[in-house]
């Protein structure tokens, strides 16, 4: 899509940077005036390279005084009545030659934001990788780099790394645009009016221009999916993670956000604080662990470990228990210990909430002998793909490399029990070789939380370690298994409601915002929403309800604006949202329960970048179903596709609905798919023709004229279900024995009590008169 610039956004950060002594009077995002005071700068330096480590400082914030870290994976905190942190401080700038990148001049620079207000706006900034949170090797925030081994004695002084490196599988991870935007710069090539920006060329590299004005960079990618021009949505799929470039050698993503600074000045705007609310606002997890930076010491000399950094979302957390390489444990937040040897060590922290939740993160630590300080041991860089939604049998790809060795090949344990692996990187021989990292595969015969570890041992003795946490769940094993046959339907090859007025019926409740989510809206939790939906299924089914519609884009919650969307602009999926999605459904087939699956709905559609977009969106839903191995679900392709809401005419056409249903079908053939029309309860003949069970809506139709409406369908010989009648109370109950009574299914939408905030689901207390009745029409 090329397009104009994007809309004009006012961040909602506010800068400054000072010297010692100096204090400033500045005015927030939200009116509000903060003055701020630099009263002191420390630095900790390591021996072996006069590095900088840590740099803390201390501020008075509205007359309160604060001590500040320094960035190196630090999160804002709250102080004199605000939100503060400090980025960069001048030990870091001009590092190894690369210039002034942040554009401070001063000692210090802090950002600042009112109290409670998050730090970029909901729904304008995403995770850009398609991966869990520290997946791999990162470098972030003022880092020295080290992963391709950049921990050695050079002149020209100390890299610090000022962005976000993600390490990944080559290859494999997709990267994502953060925000929407336009592409700038892509593959070397870089828009006229764009020359003297920060968007400098390279064929490796995409910058995207957002609606702050702010550019973000993607470094190192092995594919580049935009050009020049294209305006693009946050999420949307913009390349593939790579080693391309000046990427040392080891396979991630260099993302970086640059923006006006204080003194007029293009610099870095430090972006680690805005992933890390963008993954916990988007996967909602109880814990995250933060285990880094890295550590840098000398044989014999303590290092101190610390993970103070990590977050429990119950706001306490219960303890933290390392295991080292060596198989030694400790707990504590902070643990100090002493290396007897050189190498890259790879140190693990569980961190455990009251509910006993767990989360692990590793710190790299490499040790150096302090008599030989320039011969320094091998590291290495392990990865995994996928990291998210591993079942027990799934296949997963290993990727690993070792630096600075003579002598590559690496060993893996895969921590299931299974016999080690041994394979054979190039040592880094070749910085860009295609196979360059040596590649192993490995399923997971049981699920459980497993500790992958490889190594490599050098020249000299030195080993390099690396671990990697895999999460891999139970595989889905269906219970109830949806079928039509001779017109009607059956479960696990029973007709339903044998004996009742509802015999071969489908008595079914519109729960499409069970699964709901708002990208725009991070005080609401939609994983507590789904668990009360789930709570209730049991007690819906004993009143005779054998399906429930959920959809990928949800429902309209009773307020314009929202973002709820399994889809990004690509039309791949999000994978917080199908984690939902898959845990309703499996909540209904161990209840014996179907699911009709939309996919589209009209509010939501314009999120889809195109026609294109459309297809592959759904494409994707059914291989995703497929893959899941759910036997429970049916399709419904869009939400009344006649509607005028829609925006791409392949879905609000009685010729692109025809198109897409057999779409779905030749994806993966033996799925049921429909689609549904207005609250006419009206049925073109030509999607009768191709749909496997006509999906109508009963909204607009009065009682009278509800049988009139089932019978004019009867012709096509296919299945008739209503999966939305907004009538309540007695009405409702009506309406469902009319339909019943002509012969087709009946479904329930009690838009004000499951669909509208606050969303509810109380079982039958919801509408005690209408479940009773459902209860009657499918008893004997």
């Amino acid at each position: 899509m090329q397009g104009a610039a994007p809309r004009a956004l006012d961040p909602l950060v506010r800068t400054v940077d000072l010297d010692i002594g100096e204090a400033r009077d500045v005015v927030l995002a939200d009116g509000s005036s903060v003055r701020v005071r630099l009263i002191a700068v420390e630095e900790k330096r390591d021996a072996v390279r006069q590095a900088v480590r840590e740099a803390r400082v201390r501020v008075e914030v509205n007359g309160t005084e604060v001590a500040i870290v320094s960035a190196n994976y630090r999160l804002p905190v709250a102080a004199g009545g605000v939100q503060i942190d400090c980025p960069v401080t001048s030990g870091y700038a001009d590092a190894r030659g690369r210039g002034n990148v942040w554009a401070i001049a001063k000692a210090a620079r802090f950002r600042l934001w009112p109290a409670g207000s998050p730090w970029l706006a909901p729904g304008t900034f995403t995770y850009p990788v398609a991966q869990r949170w520290f997946a791999s090797d990162t470098q972030m925030a003022n880092e020295p780099v080290f992963v391709d081994g950049g921990e050695i004695l050079r002149a020209g002084g100390v890299y610090y790394h000022w962005g976000l490196d993600f390490g990944g599988a080559e290859g494999l991870v997709a990267v994502v645009s953060a925000t929407d935007g336009v592409v700038v710069s892509a593959a070397g090539t870089t828009l006229p009016e764009h020359a003297d920006s920060p968007a400098t060329a390279r064929d490796d590299v995409i910058y995207i221009l957002d609606g702050k004005g702010w550019y973000y960079r993607y470094s190192h990618l092995k594919r580049i999916d935009v050009a020049p021009g294209r305006r693009v949505r946050m999420g949307e799929r913009i390349g593939l993670l790579g080693k391309e470039g000046g990427s040392g050698g080891w396979s991630h993503l260099h993302f970086d956000i640059t923006s006006r600074q204080p003194g007029g000045g293009w610099g870095i705007q430090d972006a680690y604080a805005y992933a890390w609310e963008a993954w916990r606002n988007e996967n909602r997890p109880p814990l995250i662990a933060v285990a880094r930076p890295h550590l840098f010491g000398r044989v014999g000399e303590e290092i101190v470990l610390d993970a103070t950094r990590s977050w429990s979302a119950a706001g306490a957390i219960a303890r933290f228990e390392w295991t080292f390489t060596d198989g030694t444990t400790a707990s504590g937040s902070v643990v100090a210990r002493t290396y007897r040897e050189p190498g890259t060590y790879s140190e693990r922290v569980d961190v455990v909430d009251a509910s006993g939740a767990v989360a692990r993160d590793f710190a790299v630590v490499q040790v150096v002998d302090p008599a030989r300080p320039d011969a320094l041991p091998p590291t290495i860089h392990a990865a995994a793909f996928p990291t998210t939604d591993v079942r027990a049998g799934d296949e997963v790809t290993f990727t690993v490399r070792t630096f600075r060795t003579a002598r590559p090949g690496e060993t893996w344990d895969f921590g299931d029990g299974s016999p080690r692996v041994t394979v054979k990187s190039d040592g880094n021989a070749n910085v860009h070789a295609e196979d360059g990292y040596a590649v192993a595969v490995h399923r997971y015969a049981r699920p459980g939380r497993y500790i992958a570890s490889v190594e490599h041992t050098g020249g000299r003795g030195a080993r390099a370690v690396a671990r990697l946490a895999v999460d891999v769940a139970e595989k889905f094993e269906p219970r109830t298994r949806i079928a039509i046959r001779g017109g009607r339907w059956h479960l696990n090859g029973e007709v339903t409601y044998p004996g009742t007025r509802a015999e071969g019926l489908l008595v079914n409740v519109r729960m499409v915002n069970a699964v709901f989510e708002d990208r725009r809206r991070p005080d609401f939790d939609p994983e507590a929403n789904t668990d009360r939906f789930i709570a209730k299924i049991p007690e819906y089914a004993a009143h005779g309800v054998r399906a429930f519609t959920l959809c990928l884009q949800g429902g309209m919650p009773g307020y314009e604006g929202a973002l709820n969307s399994a889809f990004n602009p690509d039309g791949s999926l999000r994978e917080p949202y199908l984690r939902r999605v898959g845990r309703a459904i499996e909540a209904c087939d161990r209840n014996g329960c179907a699911v009709i699956l939309g996919c589209f709905y009209q509010r939501q559609d314009q999120v889809l970048a195109g026609e294109a977009a459309v297809r592959a969106g759904l494409r994707n839903a059914v291989r995703w179903i497929e893959r899941r191995g759910f036997t429970n679900v049916v399709l419904e392709i869009a939400n009344e596709f006649d509607h005028g809401g829609f925006d791409h005419a392949v879905l609000r056409t009685v010729e692109g609905e025809r198109e897409l249903i057999r779409l779905a079908k030749e994806t993966v053939p033996g799925l049921l798919v429909s689609t549904s029309g207005l609250g006419h309860g009206r049925y073109p003949d030509a999607l009768a023709e191709a749909a496997d069970f006509l999906l109508i809506h009963f909204n607009g139709v009065t009682l009278e004229d509800i049988p009139a409406r089932v019978a004019a369908l009867v012709k096509h010989g296919k299945p008739i279900v209503c999966n939305e009648d907004d009538k309540t109370g007695a009405d409702a109950a009506r309406a469902a024995g009319l339909c019943i009574g002509a012969g087709a299914s009946w479904g329930l939408m009690l838009k004000d009590v499951n669909q509208y905030f606050p969303l509810r689901f109380e079982g039958a207390a919801d509408d005690p008169v209408v479940y009773r009745k459902l209860a009657e029409l499918t008893s004997k």
